[in-house]
């Protein structure tokens, strides 16, 4: 008789544990599925701040493209004036080289 009384403990404490291990996998699926509506709703505003973002990286990079052009143009300018003002003195000193050749 005492035998049959652990048997049967230990069959209620074994259904203890079979509903126990029940509700947490439950648990653990509510969790799972709080989670993905989380991250379903948190995944709309990281796609629109990444739009945005590459958005302002692109203008950024068009701004500074815009810039580097702007640059060239004046660098360009500068040289040709320089190029200019050079051969305006390479004309003025031979000018002065053949006055003093004839001295």
């Amino acid at each position: 008789p005492s035998e049959s009384v652990v048997v049967v403990v230990d069959s209620l404490e074994l259904r203890g544990l079979e509903a126990r291990n029940k509700s947490l996998v439950v648990a653990a699926e509510q969790a799972k599925l709080e989670a993905q509506k989380e991250v379903e709703g948190i995944a709309p505003a990281l796609r629109k701040e990444l739009a945005t973002l590459k958005e302002e990286c692109r203008s950024q990079l068009f701004a500074k493209d815009a810039e580097v052009d702007a640059a060239e143009e004046s660098l360009r300018n500068a040289l040709e004036e320089h190029a200019s003002q050079l051969a305006e003195l390479k004309v003025k000193f031979q000018g002065e080289f053949r006055d003093l050749e004839d001295l």
